[in-house]
């Protein structure tokens, strides 16, 4: 029976030791981590520097391009979302919800000039910088018919 304690005794204090060794192994190897520089943090994109101005005209850009405008007619009549404008621009969603109030008088009147192609061709107009001079139309600033003096 002593030898049979003394091969369990044996084996425990093997056991033992393993299982110091094991704990002071891990112990070392989580201190070797807390001590390594974490790796830099990685967002999304950051916001892109652009120059005064530029963000308007890269929203008319988009604004254009999803209403299929040609100088002439509007193919897509339908209401781009704020999100959807601010993904294609790559602008934040505050920026493209302020570009609908200061160009339309926010997004329901802009949604509202969608419902007639021809009120989104005279905007879409405007905003590209093509709307034609009042006297070129044959009215004048009345909105009534235009009729040069005749000398």
């Amino acid at each position: 029976m002593e030898a049979q304690q003394g091969v369990t005794s044996a084996y425990l204090d093997r056991l033992a030791a393993g299982l110091i060794q094991s704990t002071v192994d891990a112990i070392e190897r989580i201190f070797a981590l807390l001590s390594e520089s974490p790796p830099p943090r990685v967002f999304g994109k950051g916001p892109t520097k652009r120059a005064p101005g530029e963000l308007r005209h890269t929203l008319i850009g988009e604004l254009t391009r999803h209403h299929q405008y040609e100088e002439v007619c509007v193919l897509n009549p339908e209401p781009i979302k704020v999100r959807k404008l601010a993904a294609a621009a790559e602008v934040s969603v505050s920026t493209s919800s302020e570009f609908f109030r200061r160009e339309f008088g926010g997004y329901k009147k802009y949604r509202i000039i969608c419902l007639n192609t021809g009120s989104l061709l005279h905007w879409l107009q405007r905003l590209n910088g093509e709307e034609m001079p009042k006297h070129l139309l044959g009215l004048d600033g009345d909105g009534e018919v235009y009729r040069p003096n005749a000398d």
